[in-house]
């Protein structure tokens, strides 16, 4: 990401450099002539201005700003996760419209699906956390997703709720193509994570309520409750998802998974066969359906 940052900077560079040259270039000129010929009480403060306009324009944002923001490289578009959930997100250039005109008409019978992705990745500075993952999720079903790495699943799960931004591939939940539309994803969407929740059975009530698109993170900790706590969340599940309102997405280690699909099953919960996710490429699909 380096270098793609530096790219940024030089390209940045070269195509406002003519503008902010004559700029400068043009209110030097206007502030010096007050200089010789200007009123004595407007000379200092003409000089001041147009000494600030040279150091401005061709120290600081000609010279330093660039020079620093290379040698930030990636960082220097580093934001606080809280901030940024905050932000408003404007699409000043019309890119996200471009993508929503482009893929307008993908995928094929676009109002089935709840989830729909297509070679779906992600990547971080240091390595590549998921891959190649395609996905036709109908509304009202449910999805279990495994990988080696429980980091993996985890990630794939916060992109389709709306919480993390994916870096390459398609993706789109009840009609919205994200990440343009992440905003809306999360307001419609609950991301439940069982393995950290003091009170699961109230994060799991509360998302049922009121989400559309459930993500269960660990949902195999199902097994680790007590029977009476474990008989309710799958109450609440067979609930929420009886009625084809709710679609499920949980994600759960491979070695719980043929058990755990037995228990949801049983509980006459939809669940489609596992989806296996892996983090590196291959020559063959990186991402396969296990029964």
């Amino acid at each position: 990401r380096r270098e793609v940052a530096i790219d940024a900077v030089r390209s940045g560079y070269t195509g406002s450099a003519c503008v902010v040259t004559a700029a400068a270039t043009i209110m030097f000129a206007v502030f010096a002539a007050f200089i010789p010929e200007g009123d004595s009480s407007l000379k200092p403060i003409a000089l001041g201005l147009a000494s600030g306009i040279l150091f401005d324009a061709f120290l600081v944002r000609m010279t330093l700003v660039p020079a620093v923001m290379a040698l930030l490289g990636a960082h220097a578009w580093w934001m606080p996760r809280w901030l940024g959930k905050r932000l408003p997100h404007f699409d000043i250039e019309g890119e996200a419209v471009e993508r929503e005109i482009a893929l307008a008409d993908w995928p094929d019978d676009a109002d089935r699906y709840a989830v729909a992705a297509d070679a779906l990745e992600l990547d971080d500075e240091r390595r590549r956390v998921y891959t190649g993952v395609d996905v036709r999720l109908a509304t009202g079903d449910g999805l279990l997703v495994t990988a080696e790495d429980p980091r993996a699943t985890r990630a794939l799960l916060l992109t389709i709720a709306g919480r993390l931004e994916s870096t390459g591939g398609r993706l789109r939940v009840p009609g919205h193509l994200l990440p343009g539309r992440n905003a809306w994803a999360r307001r419609h969407s609950a991301f439940v994570s069982l393995g950290t929740s003091e009170a699961p059975l109230t994060d799991l009530r509360r998302g049922l309520r009121r989400a559309s698109i459930v993500v269960i993170d660990g949902i195999d900790r199902l097994e680790r409750l007590t029977p009476a706590d474990r008989d309710q969340a799958l109450a609440l599940l067979r609930e929420g998802a009886g009625d084809g309102r709710v679609t499920l997405v949980a994600s759960a280690p491979p070695t719980s998974v043929d058990d755990l699909g037995a228990l949801l099953r049983g509980a006459r919960i939809s669940i489609a066969p596992a989806l296996r996710i892996r983090t590196t490429l291959s020559a063959s699909d990186v991402a396969e359906v296990t029964a």
